[in-house]
């Protein structure tokens, strides 16, 4: 075994794109004829590591300062911390996003992020499930 194929550092910063997957039946999703795909950064990315002592150095403060930390703020810090390590996507519908009915792709940006991650639970779910999946980022791992 090759022990330094086990640093995930390059693959993490780098960042693998994961095929969104229909939540119940668990087939690839399409938006037209392409799939629906999202390219994340790794836990073991320096972005990830980042937002992660973000949200401790806040939390402490908060405590600290006496401030109670709400569930809301726990769900906004985990949206906000996936959109960071979302580097682009492919077909990801502008509906999904602003909660219309439209197919169109919509434009990628850190905060389209959040509103994709908020609304959308059951992409959330699959992309924090990906980018905490260290095999996701090995060398010689076929990305999901």
């Amino acid at each position: 075994m090759d022990l330094l194929s086990l640093d995930f550092s390059d693959i993490a910063n780098a960042g693998r794109p994961l095929t969104l997957l229909h939540p119940a039946e668990r087939t690839p999703l399409l938006n037209g004829n392409k799939p629906i795909t999202i390219t994340l950064l790794g836990r073991d990315s320096d972005t990830f590591i980042k937002a992660e002592r973000i949200i401790r150095n806040k939390r402490m403060e908060m405590a600290k300062d006496g401030v109670k930390f709400s569930a809301a703020q726990e769900d906004l810090q985990g949206w906000e911390t996936m959109a960071r390590c979302t580097t682009g996507w492919d077909g990801i519908p502008k509906g999904w996003v602003d909660g219309t009915a439209e197919t169109e792709p919509a434009e990628f940006s850190f905060a389209n992020g959040v509103k994709l991650y908020t609304r959308m639970r059951w992409v959330f779910e699959q992309v924090d499930k990906f980018v905490g999946t260290r095999e996701n980022f090995l060398k010689a791992s076929s990305p999901g």
